[in-house]
């Protein structure tokens, strides 16, 4: 993901929490519900073949201030999501680490930009948390 142009600093780009912050930013490895990320061992198929299915949580955020600042942050967080969603097509391998079975692709995604009255003075966040998602044989 950090190779991406749209990825290029300041864009903070993560793996779990970042140590820095910005404007812009995407954290891969993140639940900011729990304390873990989903990875869970099944046997599928008759073949009795063992695959790993692997949910991996992502946020990411664009934040703007200023005229216009709610459509802003929400055109910047979906210039770089979009860019994230075409490497995942790129690539549904991921250069040959999954094995045979389901290819990544970004399984679910929602948006969340603040609104508040109160907040409208330090501009404006939006968040879109997705996850990706595969399967390969372990």
């Amino acid at each position: 993901i950090a190779t991406l142009p749209q990825a290029q600093p300041p864009v903070v780009v993560s793996d779990g929490w970042p140590a820095q912050r910005g404007d812009d930013g995407i954290v891969i490895g993140i639940n900011p519900e729990g304390d873990e990320t989903g990875i869970a061992g099944a046997y599928a198929e008759l073949s009795g073949q063992e695959y790993e299915e692997v949910e991996v949580p992502c946020i990411l955020w664009s934040h703007r201030s200023g005229t216009n600042a709610a459509s802003a942050a929400r055109a910047a967080a979906f210039n770089l999501f979009d860019a994230v969603r075409a490497l995942v097509k790129s690539d549904r391998r991921f250069g040959g680490a999954i094995r045979p079975g389901m290819p990544a692709r970004v399984s679910t995604w929602s948006v969340a930009q603040t609104s508040a009255a109160t907040q409208a003075g330090e501009g404006r966040v939006c968040e879109i948390r997705f996850v990706v998602t595969w399967q390969h044989r372990g």
